[in-house]
């Protein structure tokens, strides 16, 4: 596993020093909702989960505002406990902008929720490099450009759909 990510690079509290995992218990959470109660639009009805079940919840909320796109989007892995109690286990929120008519990122900010090891938040500041990529490209460019210890397989994945920021854009009323 080591030099796999930003949370399993030399020396992190993850790995034992021949490499393998610590089994060091990991950084969780126990979620609040992700529907905004204020909000009847803000997520959809998500079914129960069985009884054994990890999931990716995921939003992208795309607006135009002063020219620009204004990206916000984010994802949350659980798992659930044998009580039936959901647990976080990855959760990272980005922010943005893009120019609608060229397709560009423009800039994009990665903030850390809820990550396994004390090592994992240390790829956030990386995703800036992602500025200046066509959006459309982002699916191959964030693979290309972060690699690694720089990333982490979950931001990187969270980065990666920011590609589907100009199918969005296109629904926007003009």
């Amino acid at each position: 596993m080591r030099g796999t990510c930003s949370g399993f690079r030399d020396g992190a509290s993850s790995l034992l020093s021949d490499g393998s995992i610590s089994g060091l218990r990991q950084n969780t959470a126990r979620p609040g909702s992700l529907a905004d109660t204020t909000d009847p639009f803000s997520w959809h009805e998500l079914d129960d989960p069985p009884e054994i079940a990890m999931r990716r919840a995921r939003r992208i909320d795309v607006w135009l505002e002063d020219g620009l796109l204004g990206i916000d989007a984010m994802f949350r892995d659980s798992c659930w406990e044998p009580d039936g109690s959901e647990v976080v286990v990855h959760e990272y929120q980005m922010l943005g902008e893009a120019d609608p008519a060229m397709g560009k990122l423009l800039s994009v900010a990665a903030y850390p929720r809820v990550l396994p090891y004390a090592e994992c938040p240390g790829a956030a500041p990386n995703a800036s490099w992602m500025a200046g990529t066509d959006l459309r490209t982002m699916r191959t460019e964030v693979l290309e450009r972060l690699r690694a210890t720089d990333c982490c397989t979950h931001l990187n994945d969270g980065l990666r759909s920011l590609a589907e920021v100009p199918v969005l854009a296109a629904a926007l009323p003009r």
